[in-house]
């Protein structure tokens, strides 16, 4: 019990980064030693579950952990601290949504519709001049 960590474990997504989610958990009060790293479970909607181990002193460093290269779905994750005496318990699941990767229509817009007018157009011009050329 006394490595268990108190309170729950909050995500936050990174606007920033896609595929990226940042978890964050209040560290054990009174641990029975020195808390070497935090273990984190998380599962894509069905499919097996990953496991990551985070440093104390990465947990310092970010106040938490980053998940990184998520595909997008529903997830679900769990942490426990292992101390020097050994494993806590798994945290209660917190559940989050990481979207598909955004997609910017405007280039798809002008490589799709935009430059095959242009091409014709200039095609249909250099044909123009090249038959009034030839036809002097």
């Amino acid at each position: 019990k006394a490595d268990d960590i108190p309170g729950k474990v909050i995500y936050e997504r990174s606007d920033k980064i896609e595929g990226c989610v940042v978890l964050r958990w209040p560290e054990p009060l009174m641990p029975n030693g020195l808390i070497l790293m935090y273990e984190i479970k998380f599962r894509p909607g069905t499919e097996p579950e990953k496991h990551e181990c985070v440093s104390r002193q990465q947990y310092r460093e970010n106040r938490g952990a980053r998940l990184t290269n998520l595909g997008s779905g529903n997830y679900s994750a769990q942490v426990r601290a292992t101390s020097l005496a050994g494993n806590g318990s798994w945290t209660q699941s917190v559940f989050f949504y990481v979207p598909p990767p955004k997609r910017d229509d405007g280039v798809t817009f002008y490589l799709v519709i935009i430059i095959p007018i242009i091409v014709t157009l200039f095609i249909a011009c250099l044909t123009t001049i090249l038959f009034f050329v030839n036809k002097k």
